[in-house]
């Protein structure tokens, strides 16, 4: 509706009501005040409050307010007097929309400019976008939940091997090892390594039996043959048998761990390298040996056959095919632990290659990779001498 803006006369004024304004009524007022008496004029209304007849000039001796003319002939002159107004502001009744009609709009809405326009299709565009991206992924976080959708990793792959035929394989050792004493053969030669080092000692009530699961898996078990006491001693390994990271280190009888320490020392910026890894050279290292007769056929390396590394490490899921790792999909030993240890064992294998280039021809990834994962899943922490006190002893791998 629309608002009209009305005077009301204020209910405290003397003068009473007001009438209607009108301009001429108001130039009338004007001269009546100066004493003078305002002619009529065609189309003027009477002056407020006073009668046509009325206006016209008084009588010679009286003056406007009806009273003897003073002594001295002059006129009294009347003062103007202020009108007060109190503005009210009421509501338009009928009346009004017929006087001014439908046309007259108070307000009008403002038009949006063409940016302003623009500007909203384009927040239109962006918010949609993002709702459909965040709807996309909800969808794929449900679907790898699931196992519905296998995770794709495009940035990064590892470099991965497999047995093509890791049960053949299984089968395979376990006919060999049981058609001949070749286990109990190995384990005669591994005692007689144990014992040829200072201290050391394997008792009698030890075997190594082997065994083939349900599931086509070779296994060869240490064993006792008599009852064992509690805290009995059964084994004695001296300590010139453990490979330590830091006895790998030390050993200087390796071409490629000798390199890398000597690179190690000479860099400008350190180098850390993990303690598995300096074992994991050594082993790499030893294994490669040609072996002849005398105290080198002793060594721990002669006992460690290619084809019993490769079957250990197919039951480690770093080591599975495509198949068998279909069965973790959406598992966090897949999404994480799995790739966690890939990417730690490629980042010490770039370290070394860092180090001493030459290590990427002579050690292949795959294979340093293998025997990392023997001594990372065969690694113990135990307390050992500490390198520079002998009389104290610190944790070692």
């Amino acid at each position: 509706p629309r608002t009209r803006l009305r005077a009301r006369p204020s209910s405290s004024h003397p003068s009473g009501p007001l009438q209607p304004f009108h301009p001429l009524s108001a130039i009338h007022n004007k001269i009546r005040s100066f004493g003078f008496a305002p002619c009529s004029l065609p189309g003027a209304p009477a002056a407020p409050g006073v009668s046509p007849a009325m206006s016209a000039a008084p009588p010679p001796g009286v003056s406007d307010l009806g009273g003897a003319s003073s002594s001295s002939g002059g006129g009294m002159r009347r003062r103007p007097v202020h009108a007060h107004y109190d503005w009210h502001v009421t509501e338009g009744d009928g009346g009004d929309e017929d006087e001014y009609g439908d046309d007259c709009a108070v307000f009008e809405d403002e038009q949006p400019t063409k940016f302003q326009e623009y500007m909203g299709i384009f927040l239109d565009y962006v918010f949609w976008i993002l709702l459909a991206y965040c709807a996309v992924n909800a969808l794929l976080f449900v679907g790898e939940k699931l196992g519905i959708i296998s995770p794709q990793y495009d940035d990064w792959n590892p470099a991965r091997w497999f047995h093509h035929d890791a049960h053949g394989l299984q089968k395979e050792l376990f006919k060999n090892a049981t058609s001949s004493s070749a286990t109990a053969v190995q384990f005669t030669g591994l005692k007689k390594w144990i014992e040829g080092g200072p201290g050391g000692w394997v008792s009698t009530k030890l075997v190594m039996n082997d065994y083939l699961s349900e599931k086509g898996r070779y296994d060869r078990r240490l064993e006792v043959t008599e009852a064992v006491e509690k805290d009995e001693i059964l084994v004695k390994l001296p300590l010139s048998h453990v490979l330590s990271a830091e006895f790998c280190q030390q050993d200087l009888t390796d071409q490629t761990i000798r390199q890398v320490v000597e690179m190690q020392r000479r860099s400008v910026e350190h180098v850390d390298i993990a303690p598995w890894t300096w074992i994991t050279l050594y082993m790499l290292g030893h294994s490669k040996k040609e072996h002849g007769g005398g105290g080198s056929a002793l060594r721990f390396d002669t006992l460690l056959r290619s084809e019993y590394v490769d079957a250990a490490l197919s039951y480690i899921p770093l080591f599975w095919d495509d198949d068998s790792l279909h069965w973790l999909n959406g598992t966090d030993l897949l999404n994480v632990h799995v790739l966690e240890v890939h990417a730690a064992i490629e980042t010490e294998y770039h370290k070394l290659i860092y180090l001493v280039p030459s290590i990427e021809q002579s050690i292949p990834v795959i294979e340093f990779k293998k025997w990392a994962m023997v001594v990372m899943s065969r690694g113990e922490t135990v307390e050992l001498p500490d390198r520079d006190n002998k009389s104290k002893t610190s944790p070692q791998l």
